[in-house]
Formats: structure tokens, C-alpha cells, sequence
């Protein structure tokens, strides 16, 4: 018998592979520095000095390494071209998936020191077992709710495939 918890981790990891695919779909206009990426115990890793918009990463489930934090964190760093980037995880029961994701979309990356509103937010629910991705401004043109869905709904059929939730 398979360790549920264990293998929905692997398929989290999948996820966040995804993730790091569709920001190589964005093209990118500034080379990542190391020296760029800073963890502040806010959780905003990098903000954009030109756009005012930023990369927060909470992972208060701790599903990541901090190798992979710092990877996922380097990848976010072009969308700071477009809007504010988020990558939430948490084991907390809340009302519901979506509303935790509109919650933290509001708190963290909602209007910004950038004149327009703008960003991306990817929430993984431990708690639910969800992963909800929240788009809103001009990233919304390119990650529009039927391609979050599609995102959401490969990983799940990924985990499906490989006995994860039986």
C-alpha cells in the first residue's frame, strides 16, 4: 500500500514542474542573478525595481526543499515583467480552496507598488488536497482560467494515473 501523503508530494512536485514549464513559455528580459533572489521573512523573495511587482513564496506546508524554493523562485522572476507572482502551500483547513486563494491573492500581490494591478497566484491546499492557480491583469491574457485548469487538471490525472488517490 502506497503512503498517500508521500505520493501526493511527488505529484505536488509534478505540479510544480508544470509551473516552471509555463513560465518558460513568458519570455524573459533580464537574466536571473543569484545575488537577485532575497528571502525576507515576509516571504517576498525578489521585487522589481523597474515594475514594483514582486515574487512571494509561503510554503507554510513545507512540500519544498529550500533547493527547489530557491529554483521556483528564480523561474517566478520574469513574470515580475507582467505582474506579481505567488506560490502558497498550507495544511490549514480554510472555508474553501478558492477562497484561500482570493484571500491571499489580497493580502500579498493586489495592487503593488505598479500603478496597475496585476499577477499570478499558485496555491497548493494539503488540507483539501487542491491546487488552485488565481490569475488576475495582464498575466490573465496568458494564464486565463481554461489554462490554469488545464494545468490543474493534467497533474491530477497524472496523480490518478499512478494509483495516487486509490
Amino acid at each position: 500500500m502506497h503512503n498517500k501523503t508521500s505520493l501526493f508530494r511527488n505529484a505536488i512536485r509534478l505540479f510544480c514542474v508544470g509551473l516552471l514549464a509555463v513560465f518558460c513559455l513568458l519570455p524573459v528580459f533580464s537574466p536571473v542573478m543569484a545575488e537577485d533572489i532575497l528571502e525576507r521573512p515576509d516571504g517576498t523573495v525578489y521585487t522589481d525595481e523597474t515594475t514594483g511587482y514582486k515574487v512571494e513564496i509561503h510554503d507554510d506546508a513545507s512540500l519544498l526543499e529550500d533547493s527547489q524554493l530557491h529554483a521556483l523562485a528564480k523561474e517566478m522572476k520574469g513574470l515580475t515583467q507582467y505582474g506579481s507572482a505567488g506560490f502558497f502551500t498550507t495544511d490549514i483547513e480554510y472555508r474553501s480552496t478558492s477562497a484561500l486563494a482570493h484571500d491571499l491573492y489580497d493580502k500579498y500581490l493586489w495592487k503593488q507598488s505598479s500603478a496597475e494591478e496585476s499577477g499570478t497566484l499558485f496555491l497548493i491546499d494539503m488540507a483539501q488536497r487542491k491546487i488552485y492557480i488565481y490569475s488576475n491583469g495582464v498575466i490573465y491574457k496568458t494564464i486565463t482560467n481554461a489554462y490554469a485548469n488545464t494545468i490543474t487538471d493534467k497533474v491530477y490525472k497524472y496523480a490518478s494515473d499512478r494509483d495516487y488517490y486509490r
